[in-house]
């Protein structure tokens, strides 16, 4: 009776074990999952700073070319009645 018993205690314990060792592979598989979603997050976010930074840079130089317009040229927007459409 101790020998069956004993072999049922091995054998539930070895079924746990089984069922915890897929979990665990489960759960692996969800990570690693959602890692690569986040990694390829990662890269777009910063393809998206990257284009951001250089805009960035694009319209900060724009602004230096019209302050140095205005304070070493004195050159002002025209007036409305300077303005002249030219149709091809």
């Amino acid at each position: 009776m101790k020998a069956i018993a004993g072999s049922a205690f091995l054998f539930a314990l070895i079924f746990a074990t089984a069922v915890h060792l897929v979990v665990v592979r489960y759960q692996h598989k969800q990570l690693y999952m959602e890692l690569h979603h986040l990694r390829h997050q990662q890269d777009e976010l910063d393809q998206e700073r990257s284009q951001l930074l250089l805009e960035q840079g694009t319209a900060g130089a724009h602004l230096r070319v019209e302050a140095i317009a205005r304070t070493k040229l004195n050159m002002t927007p025209p007036n409305t009645g300077q303005l002249m459409r030219v149709y091809p």
